[in-house]
């Protein structure tokens, strides 16, 4: 046989722990990847089985009752261990999602909501999880409609997150936390005798935020976070690239000189197919690319006044 030509092989007989991280790591590539692995082997199987739950998306009432039905019938340590992220469209009824909070949500990192005709806050009292770090809370709610405050979350909640992305259609509502805790002087020898325990309890609250995204209409009242919150290294504005005021946004950031600030564009959380849980994670990865790089946006701008290629999330 001609040297130049390798032999045909039908096999590959790769060592078990080898087999599974190929498995695993095309079962976390792409959304529908796993349940098309879990099916060519019982040993494949139970290696992808976890990987399934490790993200939950609800993303429609259909979706709900039918996870129900499967939840009821797997074991409370199994779900304990594998379910590290809730993500549900807040279009849906308490009485369909509570169920699945209460089975899924006790190991959670991560949760995101997304509302547009419910405020997504709803949900938050029912999540539990001690190990809580990351919130996303996305109302695309129309302004006719009523609509609670976006940034009422629960203050022990808040206490254990270190990212947070916030987006609403107002302009400027209260966030009682925030203003009781800028409220504190850090000047003051004692901050017992400057603050209540509310005071002091918001101002703690916001001591392990290290990343924080809000939409561009709210950034101004907002982003006097940065004097609350010791180790804030990321502030997000999301704006949209196409808007008239975009340049004027982008002036008004530079001035500030505080590289923390970055501008994005937010059509990433504008929709629930393109929000899901697994854009949350790569959004912050691209946020930090972005401040490491000394990007001021996503669309090139520089603090060092130049511009380079547009980089898209």
């Amino acid at each position: 046989m001609d040297e130049s030509q390798c032999p045909a092989t039908t096999n590959v007989d790769l060592p078990y722990e080898i087999q599974r991280l190929i498995f695993e790591m095309a079962a976390r590539s792409h959304r529908g990847a796993g349940f098309n692995l879990i099916q060519v082997t019982h040993y494949v199987y139970t290696w992808i089985e976890p990987i399934l739950y490790e993200r939950i998306e609800i993303l429609s009432l259909r979706c709900a009752s039918s996870l129900i039905r499967t939840i009821s019938a797997k074991d409370r340590a199994f779900l304990d261990s594998s379910v590290r992220a809730l993500a549900v469209c807040g279009d849906l009824e308490l009485k369909y999602t509570k169920p699945i909070f209460a089975a899924c949500s006790q190991s959670i990192d991560s949760f995101s909501a997304w509302g547009t005709m419910v405020n997504p806050l709803i949900y938050l009292p029912s999540i539990h999880s001690p190990y809580l770090r990351r919130l996303a809370l996305i109302s695309n709610t129309p302004g006719r409609n009523p609509y609670g405050n976006p940034f009422d979350i629960p203050t022990g909640m808040l206490t254990m997150l270190t990212h947070v992305v916030v987006v609403s259609d107002f302009s400027w509502t209260p966030w009682y936390d925030l203003d009781r805790a800028l409220k504190l002087d850090p000047t003051a020898i004692s901050a017992s005798q400057t603050a209540t325990p509310a005071t002091l309890a918001s101002f703690d609250a916001f001591q392990n935020l290290t990343h924080f995204a809000v939409a561009e209409i709210a950034w101004q009242y907002v982003s006097k976070i940065r004097n609350v919150a010791k180790k804030l290294r990321h502030f997000v504005i999301l704006s949209r690239a196409n808007s008239l005021f975009y340049p004027i946004l982008i002036r008004r950031v530079r001035s500030l000189d505080d590289r923390r600030f970055v501008v994005v564009n937010m059509e990433i959380f504008s929709d629930w197919p393109q929000g899901d849980s697994r854009c949350v994670t790569t959004f912050w990865e691209t946020v930090e690319t972005l401040v490491l790089g000394g990007f001021i946006s996503d669309q090139g701008d520089k603090w060092s006044m130049g511009y380079e290629l547009r980089l898209h999330i």
